[in-house]
């Protein structure tokens, strides 16, 4: 669970690092296609049931034509009256019950902040989560001083309803096949604000920042549901964009050759909230695992000549690099510079970056910690000496959980593995994925929850035998 006024996106794909260098000649040609489609194909690896995106015809110029596509409700949602006294803390007694009778909501204080979460997050006296089968998701609050449950709403018809869902103010936010809808706390007052395929990136004020990858933009949505275009994007690879207290960066890349006058480099962007100061903030061979923490941004880069690896912070708009390492010197460790996962930025804390390091070797799968200004740098851990862990296993992507580091290992022909691993005691819990989704992984409080299929279903061939549920994290152990 989180609490801010920001989300990037939770689940950022992986960039590849370009082969070959020097002048244009056949082998400098054959090697850089050869990397542009690894780069496609690693991309859609993501559980086998994420959808390809389609490229339109791109500009890279704002567009103030507002396209309304609120479907308003006619019901009211009733006012907050009271203020509960003091905090509770989010320990979910067990699974809902169908015997339990619907209360409506009076006494809920609305957020003053933007809470989310895939799986569950509180707010007050009341916990919000999903409930249902993956196919027909149920998300529902409940008041955790006397049990009582509300049915906010069910999303039927989605094969993923594993998408993170947001509360602001008294209305809860939520996405249905790339719609985006708000409804109130007692389930009243369902608006579809946009109809699309869009991704929350975050609220600022009275709207909604979205990425659409159909239509390839960035996008602004008030409350009334008039959608503005901020930025079209024309980049050749899967889109990344994140927002920050002040504003969005994304990133664009045209090409990956230098034929006629082609670019090859991929360009970091900044933009504020209104579409306008546009301003370039990197350019570098590849760019990606865009990450945000507070105000500040978090990527990983490639440089050709030299050939380094570096870890950035973008801070009012300026790149520091915090860290980095030559290629001569992760070569001669075993690194394969050229494949292409070998590094992954997997996880920000207010302390600590987190990203990974592939040798291919099979015996390191390093994940190292540094500071947020640089300083102690040092090997958290070595992937492979993870119990049970699979050797044919590769960084896939990573995530912060309430004192847990998420990682998702993708194992080629076998399911992908998912593990929580304590940031104290650098213990692990496994999460099959030839039984869980990867990106339904949530702890809030001392319960994690999940989509859980009954079967084991290693392709994601059988999506009505998920259903969501939660454990508590000692049981897990």
């Amino acid at each position: 669970m989180s609490i801010t006024n920001l989300r990037g996106l939770k689940k950022p794909k992986r960039y590849k690092i370009m082969k070959g260098m020097g002048l244009v000649c056949v082998l400098f040609m054959v090697s850089i296609a050869a990397v542009a489609c690894n780069r496609s194909a690693k991309d859609s690896i993501d559980e086998k049931d994420k959808t390809k995106e389609m490229v339109n015809q791109p500009t890279d110029m704002p567009s103030a034509e507002p396209t309304p596509t609120k479907e308003p409700e006619t019901t009211e949602e009733p006012t907050p009256t009271s203020k509960p006294e003091g905090a509770v803390e989010p320990t979910p007694a067990g699974k809902p019950t169908e015997t339990l009778e619907p209360e409506i909501i009076t006494d809920f204080v609305p957020s003053e902040e933007v809470v989310h979460s895939t799986g569950a997050f509180t707010q007050g006296n009341y916990l919000f989560y999903k409930s249902g089968k993956r196919k027909e998701t149920v998300i529902v609050a409940k008041n955790l001083k006397t049990s009582k449950e509300t049915e906010i709403v069910t999303i039927e018809g989605s094969d993923v309803n594993s998408s993170e869902f947001y509360l602001k103010g008294s209305y809860i936010y939520y996405q249905a096949d790339g719609d985006i809808y708000q409804i109130g706390v007692s389930g009243k007052n369902k608006n579809r604000l946009y109809k699309g395929t869009a991704t929350i990136l975050g609220f600022q004020e009275d709207a909604i920042f979205a990425l659409d990858k159909k239509s390839r933009e960035i996008i602004r949505i008030n409350l009334e549901g008039i959608k503005v275009s901020l930025v079209k994007l024309n980049s050749i690879d899967t889109l990344e964009a994140v927002m920050v207290q002040d504003g969005l960066y994304y990133i664009n890349k045209s090409s990956n050759n230098t034929l006629k006058g082609n670019d090859p480099k991929d360009r970091l962007y900044y933009i504020d909230f209104d579409g306008k100061n546009k301003t370039e903030i990197d350019t570098e061979m590849d760019i990606y695992d865009l990450k945000s923490y507070e105000n500040d941004l978090y990527f990983l880069s490639v440089s050709l000549e030299p050939g380094v690896m570096k870890l950035n912070k973008v801070k009012n708009r300026e790149v520091i690099t915090i860290h980095s390492s030559s290629k001569e010197d992760l070569e001669a460790q075993g690194c394969n510079w050229f494949e292409p996962n070998s590094f992954t930025l997997l996880a920000v804390n207010n302390n600590y970056v987190y990203y990974g390091v592939d040798f291919n070797n099979g015996e390191d799968m390093n994940i190292y910690s540094v500071k947020n200004d640089g300083g102690d740098f040092s090997l958290f851990l070595n992937a492979y000496n993870i119990k049970g862990i699979n050797k044919a296993a590769y960084f896939m992507r990573g995530n912060m959980e309430e004192g847990y580091l998420e990682i998702v290992f993708d194992c080629d022909e076998d399911p992908v593995e998912i593990y929580l691993i304590d940031l104290q005691d650098k213990s692990s819990i496994k999460f099959d994925g030839g039984y869980y989704i990867s990106s339904s992984i949530d702890v809030e409080g001392e319960y994690v929850y999940y989509c859980k299929s009954s079967q084991y279903d290693p392709y994601g061939e059988m999506p009505d035998a998920y259903e969501y549920g939660y454990s508590k994290i000692s049981m897990l152990q």
